[in-house]
């Protein structure tokens, strides 16, 4: 993957999923970038309390940086709205809709100054503005885009549809009333190993970084852009492969996020504390992500990572200095799906509840076997189940 070099404004995406589908679409449609589509229905553009709720956090999270605070922009607004529907509606994450067109061309024909600085950021999988923003957070494009002075005004929209699990977000950022020509921006888009310059997340008044290489994440990196050391919060780096999601499954899942509780244990096997956070796909093999954990005292540990519906995991060597001052990157560790009755052991409970969901093709929860989580109960979620089968107890 090369870097993207964009003048004028900023892409970033957790991740990208277009599929031939809707590349197909953008160069099959008679509708073309000429139609300048962009059109939402009036009774869809009133603000909801979770994009009212995503404003806020973004908001807080700049003015810890001593920022302005992003302001609606009606604009914005029924472009991101349009944005969300699409991805809705022909079920993909892509920063070209399905129209073919990019972030500069489908803002300047909903209506907003392409010569000022704009970025887009987008998510989906799930409803809450929290997970979301804790995702845009935790990872460096997009918190650049958060955390960006460029930036005065926003559009943010949640299109769903609770039936089919379907959850697709949008935010569009904009430099806002342009009163002088400006000399453009340029703002890059990296890839996880790849050097990248991103805007400053700092007021203007303090000296801009110079570019630095940003550090590779294979396999364990020796730091996290945007960590913020807190001597009474310890947090930990938390990767972790999935078994059927990745390099050996599928590549492309419908969750980008996954919760864990990460357990803290003393050398005399009590447990001290427990943290819950959620770590993201990295788009090829891994789940990562910051867990927070509060007061700890420093000292000798070890830790183990769980999952829901997965096994327990400790994650080795055992025992470990803990430190609050620095971050605690852990090595990785691989979850194994199938403890559907949460147990903490793979055996014939779990084989007789997954059967009956394999054999009926129905379930209370329709993820329940979805192992690979490419939206389908198939025999390739069978697979995966018999491939960890037989009584396996976790750490």
């Amino acid at each position: 993957m090369g870097i993207i070099l964009l003048i004028g404004f900023a892409t970033s995406i957790i991740s990208l999923q277009q599929t031939n589908n809707i590349q197909a679409k953008a160069e099959s449609s008679t509708a073309s970038i000429d139609q300048k589509d962009c059109a939402v229905p009036s009774d869809q553009l009133q603000i909801s309390s979770q994009e009212q709720k995503m404003l806020d956090q973004i908001n807080a999270h700049r003015t810890q940086y001593g920022l302005n605070n992003l302001v609606w922009s009606d604009t914005l607004i029924n472009a991101s709205k349009w944005m969300s529907r699409d991805m809705l509606k022909n079920q993909y994450l892509g920063h070209t809709d399905s129209l073919g067109r990019d972030v500069k061309t489908r803002l300047s024909d909903c209506g907003y100054s392409t010569s000022i600085s704009i970025a887009e950021n987008l998510d989906s999988g799930v409803k809450d503005s929290t997970i979301i923003f804790q995702t845009w957070k935790h990872s460096p494009p997009q918190n650049a885009n958060l955390l960006s002075d460029k930036f005065k005004e926003a559009g943010i929209a949640l299109a769903s549809d609770p039936a089919s699990d379907s959850y697709y977000w949008t935010l569009d950022l904009g430099g806002g009333t342009v009163t002088m020509t400006p000399t453009p921006s340029i703002i890059i888009t990296p890839t996880p190993t790849q050097a990248h310059s991103s805007p400053s997340p700092f007021p203007t008044n303090r000296p801009t970084p110079t570019s630095t290489p940003e550090p590779t994440f294979d396999p364990t990196p020796t730091t996290v852009p945007g960590f913020t050391p807190n001597p009474l919060d310890m947090q930990f780096f938390v990767s972790a492969k999935v078994i059927g999601i990745g390099e050996d499954g599928n590549r492309n899942p419908k969750h980008f996020t996954r919760y864990v509780t990460v357990s803290i244990y003393d050398m005399d096997n009590k447990l001290v504390k427990e943290g819950n956070g959620y770590i993201i796909y990295d788009r090829e093999n891994l789940f990562r992500g910051i867990v927070h954990f509060g007061p700890v005292e420093n000292g000798i540990y070890y830790i183990k990572i769980l999952s829901p519906r997965m096994l327990k995991a400790i994650v080795e060597p055992a025992f470990r200095a803990l430190d609050s001052k620095i971050l605690n990157i852990l090595p990785r560790v691989t979850l194994i799906q199938g403890d559907i009755n949460a147990d903490n052991v793979i055996d014939i409970a779990d084989y007789n509840i997954s059967l009956g969901c394999f054999q009926d093709k129905k379930c209370e929860d329709k993820n329940l076997i979805d192992f690979n989580d490419d939206g389908l109960t198939d025999i390739i979620d069978y697979n995966i189940l018999l491939r960890d089968y037989w009584e396996w107890q976790g750490d």
